[in-house]
């Protein structure tokens, strides 16, 4: 097996296994927060919502959301194989061990581009939806 396949069928394995993993379920719902509360901000205070997504949104993404994800993920592509004890396993294998790390690395890289991008353009839909027909809101 070439390297590209076994990447391929590495990043195919451990992105399947990140999407089923519990702590992916629990990004999901903190990736969520933004959206309910751009969708609270848009029903109780209807005037200021693009004072909102402007300042809270982004902090909350860029400054919580993003480095949470990306120490977590990060942390999690060896950390997880030590804790497992299938360490031994993977670098027993017929793959090159940077083949392992990529492939781990890239499916992590995807399930938090994901999850940041999806909750980044629902919370940022919910709050610009009524102007999107607009033509000066564009510019």
């Amino acid at each position: 097996m070439n390297d590209r396949q076994a990447l391929r069928v590495l990043f195919a394995s451990f992105f399947r296994s990140g999407l089923r993993a519990k702590r992916t379920r629990v990004f999901i719902l903190l990736a969520t927060v933004p959206l309910l509360l751009t969708l609270l901000v848009r029903v109780l205070e209807p005037g200021e919502i693009d004072g909102f997504i402007s300042n809270l949104l982004l902090s909350i993404y860029f400054q919580l959301l993003i480095p949470l994800l990306a120490l977590f993920f990060g942390s999690s592509v060896v950390n997880e194989e030590l804790d497992g004890k299938t360490l031994v396993y993977l670098t027993t294998v017929p793959v090159r061990r940077r083949a392992v790390l990529l492939g781990k690395f890239l499916a992590a890289l995807l399930i938090t581009a994901l999850l940041v991008g999806g909750g980044f353009l629902l919370s940022f839909l919910a709050g610009a939806l009524h102007r999107l027909g607009d033509a000066r809101a564009w510019g």
